[in-house]
């Protein structure tokens, strides 16, 4: 009887040891728990008539469910609709909530204050920058209630899909040097007020907005200025190269005058690639906007590919998230592989000849599926969008090539 408790104990230990070890790479949690509507600020909004009326911002926090974790990594989230509609209980933004916290994180949907004037370029620009200012104040929010919603701080990240991604981008990368001119107080009914510093609406927490990635599908920037060798958060893009609301490359949003000029996710992720900066960019060829949901905003086949991209993104950040070390001070001094066959994700151990090259896995027929610059002497590759079969991974840098088979299961 003795025996039969050690054993138990035993493989509690061990199945807890290993469900933590899983945690951030699988959904170790079967639900989550749901805290809405909490207030993490107040602001004016739009209002045609130029009222001043301080309107609650809210967000909804999602956590795993029976957790016991004393700090996670948080991830917030920002909805699509052109600064014009959207809420934070849209569909895809539960999904992204729903799936992070399955997998260990913490994770909050974020209203902001959406509404312009629909003729005015100066009323559209103001409205981006808004939205700014509050994602910025959840951040605030969020940095100086860490310890009651534990909230590991270093490990923040933003998203967002079209507008919301515009939101996370301008929010993490932006500073007051940026700030558009026409934020500032002007002679007009609707947009006469001055809009104040980025930091300077929502609430008055003085916690810093840094952050440690961002997650853009199918975003953009509205100036190329707000990038530079400062922004060292890394960010992983979606875009479809058919995009016709937000271009993929730069250009007016819906090709309608009452929008600025912006840049979209391949400019972004080629001055940051030649910058040196971390940056990794997904395009779908043929696709044009908002292609992982469908007109209900349920997600849809696509969802699940953006999904297999991005966890293993942000896993690969979170330094409690990695290969075990003995394993990778093993495999460090030489090109690697494992497990091979891989059913979920493939380790890859890359020697540092390599590192600021290419990583590429393709097909047995040579079409490429998948492609990351190497940052780091471990690159995790996500598997789950590819059939089971035969693949190659591909290292490159300069002269130097290193290819290896591999097998999906």
């Amino acid at each position: 009887m003795h025996r039969l408790f050690h054993i138990a104990i035993v493989l509690f230990v061990c199945l807890k040891v290993y469900g933590q070890n899983q945690r951030y790479k699988s959904a170790i949690f079967s639900d989550r728990d749901l805290t809405s509507n909490i207030v993490y600020g107040s602001a004016d909004p739009y209002d045609a008539l130029g009222l001043t009326v301080e309107t609650d911002l809210r967000l909804d926090f999602y956590e795993p469910m029976g957790d016991t974790a004393a700090k996670r990594p948080l991830v917030l989230v920002f909805f699509g609709g052109a600064y014009l509609i959207g809420d934070k209980i849209m569909e895809d933004m539960v999904a992204w909530c729903d799936s992070l916290s399955r997998y260990g994180y913490a994770c909050a949907s974020v209203n902001y204050r959406i509404g312009f004037n629909t003729t005015s370029q100066r009323s559209s620009i103001r409205a981006g920058y808004r939205a700014l200012q509050d994602a910025r104040a959840a951040i605030r929010f969020f940095k100086h209630h860490a310890a009651t919603y534990r909230i590991d701080t270093n490990y923040i990240f933003v998203g967002g899909n079209s507008a919301g991604a515009i939101n996370a981008i301008q929010a993490a990368y932006g500073d007051d040097g940026d700030r558009p001119q026409e934020t500032y107080a002007a002679f007009s009914l609707d947009e006469g007020s001055d809009l104040g510093c980025m930091d300077c609406s929502g609430n008055n927490y003085t916690n810093t907005t840094d952050v440690a990635g961002i997650i853009g599908c199918w975003g953009a920037g509205f100036t190329t200025s707000a990038l530079d060798p400062s922004d060292q958060a890394p960010i992983i893009m979606f875009h479809g190269d058919a995009d016709l609301i937000v271009p993929i490359d730069s250009g007016v949003p819906f090709n309608l005058p009452i929008f600025p000029y912006i840049y979209g996710s391949r400019t972004i992720h080629n001055l940051r690639q030649g910058m040196g900066l971390a940056s990794e960019l997904h395009v779908f060829p043929g696709l044009g906007h908002n292609f992982y949901y469908d007109v209900a905003f349920f997600p849809n086949q696509y969802w699940d590919s953006i999904w297999n991209y991005t966890h293993p993104f942000l896993c690969d950040i979170l330094p409690y998230c990695q290969v075990n070390t003995s394993t990778r001070s093993i495999l460090k001094t030489r090109n690697a592989i494992y497990p091979n066959p891989a059913r979920g994700q493939l380790h890859c151990s890359i020697h540092t000849s390599f590192l600021d090259g290419n990583c590429s896995i393709y097909t047995v027929h040579g079409v490429k599926v998948w492609e990351r610059r190497i940052e780091d002497e471990e690159i995790i590759v996500p598997t789950h969008f590819l059939r089971s079969g035969v693949y190659y991974i591909h290292l490159e840098k300069g002269k130097e090539r290193w290819t290896e088979k591999w097998i999906k299961e």
